[in-house]
């Protein structure tokens, strides 16, 4: 690429707020490698590329050792960043791993396939040329984002055990090994402060060319590798302290969870406030969108709620001493009776046109002063009743007249 092509491209970006600094070697005809950098201090790198750099992008796993990657497009085409510089390839370790440090990694490997598998997902382009370590000492996988997967020698294989099989590639390779590495390979490997036996075993297993004799899926490979470990007195110990003498400390493992399928553009992208058209400017041009629909729906509800259904369900409802309400009887004297809740509930409603036009001085009245009245005639209609019970009484008398008329007949 000329150097007046090289200005040219360097201009395009921001890519979620990294800039590119300098071009790498690409892995893959018709994309492109580089160098970027953040603002805040941050390094990366961006691949550029078509369509099909974001559908690989979307199809590889997220989190611990994998990375989060951020996707994006803009009118020159597609592009993926990687946040974060590998401090220490696997190329600048190898030679100075021990048996015990290497088959470290490989358990580093499938603790981070595990999960992929039990999702059904697998990898497929793990090659130790994309493995290293960050400046915080974790295993990092960088995703070259190529079309192909990994060549399994058994062409049927699935892609869990392709997954095991390279690991195992990894392990061979970093004990001197090429890569891939040929299941015959492993009984020319010593094995110091390991097992001999089950250290061969263990990597032949990794590396079966009959797939279905394979160890996998990874979790399934990670407890045979474990156990190999064990052991061992060494463990994890000669990594960590070779990561120590690099400078770097010795973290290993990434406490963030693994997913696969994940939407790039929605991962966690720091806010930059820079121009430029990037993934999750993108994603977050969008959300306008949504917060302009977001006010059309809200703005509904109010009308809705405003609307006298609800008060009106509300109205009916008495709390308060149970009203009295005066009526007259059929002679014209006015009665109080006390209302039921359920008449208490609806007489304002009826009442309410009474009230404004006719009796308004009816309904105070009542209240105060003929309610007491009003209870009077009620006890009085007794009282006048007694007397009709008495007239049978003054009839007795008339019937003892005959019995005075007997001395006369004496």
């Amino acid at each position: 690429m000329s150097r007046r092509l090289i200005f040219r491209r360097m201009e395009r970006g921001p890519f979620s707020g990294f800039y590119l600094v300098s071009q790498l070697p690409s892995e893959q005809a018709g994309s492109e490698h580089w160098a970027t950098r953040h603002p805040d201090g941050r390094t990366g790198e961006v691949i550029l590329g078509d369509k099909t750099l974001i559908d690989t992008a979307q199809s590889l796993p997220q989190g611990g050792p994998w990375g989060r990657a951020i996707w994006g497009e803009d009118t020159e085409g597609c592009w993926v960043v990687q946040p974060g510089e590998m401090a220490c390839s696997l190329m600048q370790l190898r030679g100075k791993l021990d048996a015990p440090a290497a088959f470290t990694v490989g358990l580093l490997l499938l603790e981070a396939l595990a999960p992929i598998h039990e999702s059904g997902g697998f990898h497929g382009r793990i090659q130790p040329s994309n493995i290293g370590f960050d400046d915080q000492g974790i295993l990092r996988v960088r995703a070259r984002l190529s079309n192909t997967v990994q060549e399994d020698p058994s062409t049927d294989a699935p892609g869990a055990a392709t997954d095991c099989w390279c690991v195992g590639g990894v392990i061979g390779w970093l004990l001197g090994a090429d890569f891939p590495t040929s299941e015959a390979s492993v009984h020319s490997f010593s094995y110091p402060n390991l097992d001999e036996s089950r250290a061969s075993l263990t990597l032949a297993g990794l590396l079966r060319t009959r797939h279905r004799l394979r160890l996998a899926p990874a979790n399934h490979a990670r407890q045979v590798v474990m156990a190999l470990l064990h052991s061992s007195e060494l463990g994890e110990d000669h990594l960590k302290n070779l990561l120590t003498e690099e400078g770097l400390p010795a973290t290993l493992r990434d406490s963030d969870p693994i997913s696969i399928g994940a939407q790039l553009s929605e991962g966690p992208t720091p806010a930059t406030g820079e121009p430029g058209t990037t993934a999750p400017e993108t994603a977050l041009a969008a959300t306008p969108e949504a917060e302009e629909e977001a006010p059309e729906i809200t703005a509904e509800e109010p009308g809705e709620h405003p609307v006298a259904a609800e008060p009106e369900k509300e109205e009916p409802s008495y709390n308060g001493p149970a009203p009295i309400r005066v009526q007259l009887d059929p002679t014209g004297r006015p009665i109080a009776r006390v209302l039921s809740p359920e008449e208490a509930a609806a007489w304002p409603l009826e009442e309410e046109a009474p009230e404004e036009a006719e009796a308004p001085e009816e309904a105070e009245a009542p209240e105060e002063a003929e309610a007491p009245e009003a209870e009077e005639p009620e006890a009085e209609e007794p009282e006048e009743e007694e007397p009709e019970a008495e007239e049978p009484e003054e009839e007795e008398p008339e019937a003892e007249e005959p019995e005075a008329e007997e001395p006369e007949a004496e």
